[in-house]
């Protein structure tokens, strides 16, 4: 008859068969909308887990004053923020002209010769003294740098003061997953808490110089 369709369990009618389209339809819009939700949910724990990590390394600069274990606290942010397998940071030392210097480093690997307090050309870290941008590389234009036999894409931004550039963060991981431009965003304000870092203890040794200097004089007169 014209309207049904035969199925092996019997004739089925226009309305049960508009009904039944009509629930497969009703269930893959719910299942599509779960995959939704799923996504939406992993997303909010991604970002609530960025704001709290962001959030402990800004209660880590103003109660941490011993800077070794403050690059370390901010490596260990980088990481996860960014999602990646090894951190490392440069800090620019004025008494040698701005010569970067390999002030602390997670997860790397032994490397004969290179030590920390010493300087190092990653080709990543003088490429963001001289632009003062961050960068992101995988692939062949890393692989031909230094950094690129430690990793296989790297993300790298500047710790600047104004102007400035004080030191510069990267993170790399072995994979070779590409960074992304929030993942770059991620590591400037984990960037921004090792200049306020960097700032605060310059003043705390121009401080600690002057009371110096005071107590001297005291002990003179």
């Amino acid at each position: 008859m014209e309207g049904q369709v035969t199925t092996h369990s019997g004739i089925l009618g226009p309305g049960r068969l508009d009904r039944a389209l009509a629930e497969l339809r009703l269930r893959r819009d719910r299942e599509q909308l779960a995959l939704k939700l799923t996504a939406a949910n992993q997303q909010l724990e991604k970002r609530l887990k960025e704001l709290t990590t962001l959030y402990g390394i800004g209660k880590a600069v103003t109660a941490v004053t011993d800077l070794s274990q403050l690059f370390g606290r901010l490596l260990e942010g980088a990481l996860l923020v960014t999602e990646s397998d090894i951190a490392w940071l440069f800090q620019a030392d004025e008494s040698a002209g701005g010569k970067l210097l390999l002030r602390a480093t997670k997860n790397f690997p032994p490397l004969a010769g290179l030590k920390l307090n010493q300087p190092w050309d990653d080709g990543l870290a003088t490429l963001l003294v001289l632009s003062g941008e961050g960068i992101h590389l995988a692939g062949e234009p890393l692989a031909k740098m230094a950094a690129g036999q430690i990793v296989k894409a790297a993300a790298a931004v500047p710790i600047k003061a104004k102007d400035r550039v004080m030191g510069v963060i990267v993170v790399g991981n072995k994979s070779g997953r590409p960074f992304a431009d929030r993942d770059q965003s991620l590591l400037s304000a984990v960037a921004d808490y090792a200049s306020v870092a960097l700032v605060n203890a310059r003043l705390f040794q121009e401080l600690e110089a002057r009371a110096r200097g005071l107590q001297q004089a005291y002990d003179e007169l």
